[in-house]
């Protein structure tokens, strides 16, 4: 038996640290990652998320929510991300 470990974006703790920065709303968010709409409000809104793309978070972190690279190395998984409950793949 293989159980999949699923996580979600931690959107409220990105969020707010994000308003810290001057950025109010996922839509600033999108305009400064310069990635789709779709593609971020996917990482934000899903309950899960299956795989992550690192381009696509590191341009939400950087260019997005303003995350310097010396930041981002200091940053946690729980800082970034929220355990979502394990499930048994042959379900």
């Amino acid at each position: 038996m293989k159980f999949i470990c699923k996580s979600r974006l931690n959107s409220v703790n990105l969020l707010k640290e994000a308003e810290k920065r001057g950025v109010n709303n996922i839509h600033q968010i999108i305009r400064g990652s310069q990635m789709s709409r779709p593609t971020v409000y996917n990482y934000f809104n899903k309950n899960s998320l299956r795989y992550v793309d690192l381009s696509v978070l590191f341009a939400i972190l950087k260019n997005g929510i303003g995350f310097t690279p010396d930041e981002m190395k200091g940053l946690l998984f729980v800082d970034v991300f929220v355990h979502v409950e394990a499930e048994d793949e042959n379900s």
